[in-house]
């Protein structure tokens, strides 16, 4: 938002519209763009070798940030504390994220009858034919 009014303060009044639907029209093209190319990658290769890529490439997301906050600090765009206050913020919910995955995760693999827990499977249930009994 701070950068976008700062952007749109320092445009003149008669190109605010297109700034905007430029703006509109790029954030769509690249939702389609990346769409088609993440189908394209998993026809030619596989849909494992998609999921693996874009993995990666999320796992370097943070360096992006770390270099895009950097940039902004320097370029006089933002204020050094809102840049750290954004990196503890981001570190903060994806901590929370994570942690939640993992008690969710413990939780269903502790829960009795759970593939892996040495829990005793349900007892009305003949597992051959999957019908009571």
């Amino acid at each position: 938002p701070v950068s976008t009014t700062y952007r749109l303060d320092h445009t003149d009044k008669r190109f605010v519209a297109r700034v905007l639907s430029a703006w509109s029209v790029s954030k769509n093209l690249c939702i389609a763009a990346l769409t088609i190319a993440w189908g394209v990658l998993a026809s030619a290769t596989s849909p494992r070798v998609s999921i693996l890529t874009a993995g990666i490439l999320l796992l370097g997301t943070p360096l992006l940030l770390l270099a895009v906050g950097c940039a902004l600090v320097w370029c006089d765009y933002h204020w050094p504390l809102d840049v750290l206050a954004s990196w503890c913020l981001t570190l903060t919910l994806l901590s929370g994220v994570a942690a939640a995955q993992v008690l969710a995760r413990a939780a269903h693999r502790d829960a009795p009858g759970a593939a892996g827990s040495g829990g005793a499977p349900d007892e009305g249930l003949n597992c051959s034919s999957g019908s009571p009994g």
